[in-house]
């Protein structure tokens, strides 16, 4: 995974290195803010329904011409991300959450289709900030309901970094403001934990403003 984030960097580097002279003065800075629908893939199924997590995701981002009809764009991306499960049997029901916050890079290679209609692909690294657990478990015997509900710091749980691909499509409004969605594909486990394997997957709505 390594290799193929540092690739792209090198990639990306060169192309620019080649188009500068012509695009420098469209070289952008932005930010954007958007919507996170996420949840973990599991190598193992769970006896809980998983349900998407929704969080937020906020930062900025440089987008670099390197053609016509082709840009890449870095962003920097605050990102909160996770897993929320519940079990709604007879007589038992648990709601459990786990949140997971990351610093993302996503180093991606946008395409203009058509007019303001573009896809854009390419790899993100991300660098896990924090983690917790959170969950309520209810169960009833003789007629008597018990609860427990709890709360843990499960950062030793995760590793602290994870590798991701991106796919998505965007639509510029006008020069300065566009709408994005995106989908990210874990490449990475990104939990400690043996014998089970959890990646992320995150659907992301942006909006983004060039300064």
């Amino acid at each position: 995974m390594k290799k193929v984030f540092l690739t792209a960097v090198a990639l990306a580097t060169f192309g620019y290195s080649q188009a500068q002279d012509k695009t420098s003065t469209q070289v952008s800075f932005g930010a954007k803010a958007g919507v996170n629908f996420a949840t973990f893939y599991l190598s193992e199924d769970s006896a809980a329904d998983s349900k998407p997590f929704v969080g937020v995701h906020l930062g900025g981002f440089v987008n670099i011409p390197l053609s016509d009809k082709v840009s890449f764009q870095p962003e920097l991306l605050y990102s909160m991300q996770g897993l929320k499960e519940e079990i709604n049997d007879p007589g038992e029901k648990y709601d459990g959450k786990t949140a997971v916050n990351y610093l993302n890079v996503p180093l991606n290679f946008q395409f203009v289709l058509v007019d303001k209609l573009f896809m854009e692909a390419g790899p993100q690294i991300g660098f896990l900030l924090s983690a917790t657990n959170e969950y309520t478990y209810s169960y009833t015997t003789g007629g008597v309901t018990t609860t427990i509900s709890d709360s843990d710091d499960a950062k030793e749980v995760f590793k602290g970094t994870d590798f991701g691909f991106n796919l998505g499509a965007g639509y510029h409004f006008t020069e300065k403001l566009s709408a994005n969605l995106r989908y990210t594909f874990g490449l990475s486990a990104i939990d400690e934990v043996e014998g089970v394997d959890m990646s992320n997957r995150v659907l992301q709505l942006s909006i983004g403003y060039k300064f």
